[in-house]
């Protein structure tokens, strides 16, 4: 018997679809088409023996040049990224692999470690107990300014000059 996970990461408009497995692996999982889970070098913290696995943290493991870990070190995106890790059973004897879904959560952050990026994911479960809205709130706008909800491009507001005199609290520009 053959068991590996299916990991699925998607990140505004973007998926990545990867397996622990040493093949590329096809399973028609959420949207109900089929997709291409790619092998690449990625690890996840253990799972505590609890009465439900689901509700445990985790925290999945890759190298510097994954690139999830490089969009993460470029700039943390502005938007819920979803994880749902599928497990999955291939029994030589049965005509089809057993796929459950496994875990599901989100990217709550990240931080780099010698030679692995550690991404740190919260259960579905942990962010439903809490209360209120996720949503950060200003006086004008809740969203970050020039962040991809926020609607405001950045280049409309930029005024190009010269420094012409640099006084002790004043700076002279035309």
């Amino acid at each position: 018997m053959k068991i590996f996970e299916l990991y699925r990461i998607v990140v505004a408009e973007e998926v990545y679809l990867w397996t622990s497995g040493d093949e590329t692996y096809q399973y028609a999982g959420p949207t109900s088409e089929l997709e291409t889970y790619e092998p690449v070098a990625i690890g996840r913290s253990e799972m505590a023996q609890q009465k439900d696995m689901n509700r445990q943290n985790i925290t999945l493991r890759l190298p510097y040049d994954n690139p999830l870990a490089q969009l993460y070190f470029a700039d943390v995106p502005d938007v819920v990224a979803s994880v749902t890790i599928f497990r999955v059973q291939d029994d030589e004897d049965e005509s089809e692999p057993s796929v459950l879904t496994w875990w599901k959560g989100r990217i709550a952050g990240f931080r780099a470690e010698e030679y692995e990026v550690m991404i740190e994911c919260e259960s579905v479960f942990t962010s439903m107990r809490r209360t209120g809205s996720r949503a950060r709130y200003q006086v004008q706008c809740r969203h970050a300014l020039y962040g991809e909800a926020c609607g405001v491009d950045k280049d409309d507001f930029g005024i190009s000059g010269t420094v012409t005199s640099i006084n002790e609290t004043l700076v002279g520009v035309s």
